[in-house]
């Protein structure tokens, strides 16, 4: 059941949440003295002190400074974000702090409150949009809401004055004006950021919460210390190039071993965050101004939030890379990380003009239950979620389609199946969701991983040259390469495909199951061919509900 609202503050807990040291440096502004006469009295607050005592000797916040914040706070929010605040105060969110300036979460949340919005943006909105995504992450979305006729009119104003553009944070002019119908969209390409928010806000509350304040301020934009050496771990020399390489905005710090990257939000994405704001439901406004920041940030400064895309390439570029999502997740997050890739992809030989842009599912470059032994490592051993690139390929094994879900956790069923605990911002649910480990392991293109589980995994992946292709004789379903498979050339590109052969569709076997993987759901001919492997047709209805099939026995491989 959830916490009723505050209405006073009894008991002991509260004072060891907020538990602060004797030794702390002054505040930035907003001043001290205006708080005093909003500390509690008489104290009888035994529980506040508990919760809000301070307990990091570097932090520059009071005892006292945090009870004023807190009191300012809760009396600007309506009855269910106070139930929200009281729920991100038990729990230790409000007491977290950020590094890169020692100020915790309230903090933060209390410079939302009392200092100026951007141009557009509400305090009290802003102030309870932060509270509602701090208490419920799960609940982020990468869906638009429906532009409003003003700020559609606004968006193509300053979409199509090419000096605007420019001046409001986008590296070039548009070549070509936007319509109404092409910022009218309702579903965005930020999974990426979407998924980077998600684990932000349940893993670095503060810190996201600093980032949040300056994106939502008149400057719209904040400051991120990262150092050299966990942009590139290895050759911290060379991280500079790396920033250059992305166009990221950045100076040179006092300490020669970090810069200081610069993030802002630019005009468009600032517009959709007004947008959202007032919108009843779909994004928030912060969520707007995130997504927008986080993408334009290493797209060189060519990704339009107005049409979603990038702003000069036509058909339009949407989503981020797997590099590209690398170097944000790093910045942001001021940890290294590392993309392992598991599936290996390549053009088809004699591809027709249809064909010609596409990727082609060959195999896989980890096992699927070493790769299931990766991701628990990392979310359960290490306690760090991460966000998975996943593919959905067509009957013939291209790649059609991709996003990036975050996995929170693993578990098993009843049965002793491994299940993924999944954050995903564009399922229309509000909630967590649990989807089995066969479902999602086959889809998976590539996974950011802490730097030093990567290298180790990646040490694993070099000791076996080659890739893997599931056997055609499996029964785990598992069999969903449908296409050929073929060594690495001795200079390690991707693999030229054999010519493909016919081959009888086998009927399938009575005792196996069949499994929703939806890659390349066909039956693979058995035993198959000893070259590579052919599709037959698709099933009638190859994309079955998750729910209710049996336990599958594990995939045997083929090393190729």
């Amino acid at each position: 059941m959830p916490p009723k609202a505050i209405s006073s503050f009894n008991g002991s807990h509260l004072f060891d949440q907020l538990q602060l040291s004797a030794r702390h440096s002054p505040l930035p502004q907003p001043s001290w003295q205006s708080l005093a006469s909003l500390a509690p009295r008489p104290i009888k607050a035994a529980g506040l002190f508990s919760q809000l005592k301070p307990t990091v000797a570097e932090t520059g916040e009071s005892l006292t400074n945090r009870i004023a914040m807190y009191k300012e706070v809760e009396k600007r929010l309506d009855r269910t974000t106070q139930t929200q605040l009281k729920q991100i105060l038990d729990n230790g969110i409000l007491t977290q702090y950020a590094h890169e300036d020692n100020h915790s979460t309230l903090y933060h949340l209390y410079r939302i409150a009392v200092t100026q919005r951007a141009s557009g943006l509400d305090s009290p909105k802003i102030l309870q949009e932060s509270i509602s995504l701090l208490a419920d992450p799960f609940s982020i979305t990468q869906k638009y809401d429906a532009l409003t006729p003003d700020n559609a009119r606004r968006m193509l104003e300053a979409r199509n004055n090419s000096t605007q553009y420019i001046n409001h944070g986008n590296a070039q002019a548009p070549k070509t004006p936007l319509s109404l119908a092409d910022i009218m969209i309702r579903n965005s390409s930020n999974c990426v950021p979407s998924s980077l928010l998600y684990k932000m806000a349940s893993q670095q509350p503060a810190e996201l919460t600093r980032q949040l304040e300056g994106l939502t301020s008149p400057t719209r934009g904040f400051d991120r210390t990262v150092a050299l050496s966990t942009i590139l771990p290895d050759t911290p020399e060379m991280a500079t190039q790396l920033l250059d390489s992305f166009q990221v905005p950045y100076r040179r710090s006092a300490d020669p071993s970090k810069v200081i990257v610069r993030v802002e939000t630019p005009l468009a994405g600032h517009i959709r965050a007004i947008n959202d704001a007032a919108a009843p439901d779909g994004r928030r406004g912060i969520t707007a101004a995130y997504q927008a920041a986080g993408m334009t940030l290493v797209t060189k400064g060519n990704y339009d939030p107005a049409k979603d895309g990038w702003a000069n390439e036509d058909p339009v570029v949407v989503g981020l890379t797997a590099d590209e999502k690398d170097a944000l997740e790093t910045i942001m997050t001021g940890k290294p990380v590392a993309s392992v890739t598991y599936q290996v992809v390549a053009p088809k030989q004699n591809a027709g003009a249809a064909e010609e842009n596409l990727g082609f599912l060959y195999g896989y470059s980890r096992t699927f239950d070493k790769m299931i032994q990766d991701i628990t490592t990392a979310v359960n051993s290490l306690k760090h979620p991460v966000i998975v690139g996943y593919t959905t390929t067509d009957a013939g094994g291209a790649i059609v389609g991709a996003h990036e879900i975050t996995i929170t956790g693993v578990t098993q069923d009843a049965n002793g199946e491994v299940v993924f605990e999944v954050a995903d911002s564009d399922d229309g649910k509000s909630g967590m969701v649990h989807r089995y480990a066969r479902e999602i392991i086959p889809r998976i293109h590539h996974v950011g991983f802490p730097q030093q589980l990567a290298d180790n995994i990646f040490k694993e992946m070099e000791a076996t040259p080659g890739y893997f292709v599931p056997d055609g004789q499996d029964k785990a379903s598992f069999n969903t390469i449908s296409l050929l498979r073929a060594p690495f050339p001795a200079d390690g590109f991707l693999p030229t495909p054999n010519p493909q052969a016919n081959t009888p569709q086998v009927a399938q076997l009575p005792t196996q199951p069949f499994q929703p993987s939806q890659l390349a759901p066909v039956i693979p001919p058995q035993p198959p061919p000893k070259a590579f492997q052919t599709p037959a047709p698709p099933f009638q209805n190859p994309y079955p509900q998750a729910s209710g099939f049996q336990p599958i026995n594990k995939p045997a491989y083929q090393k190729v």
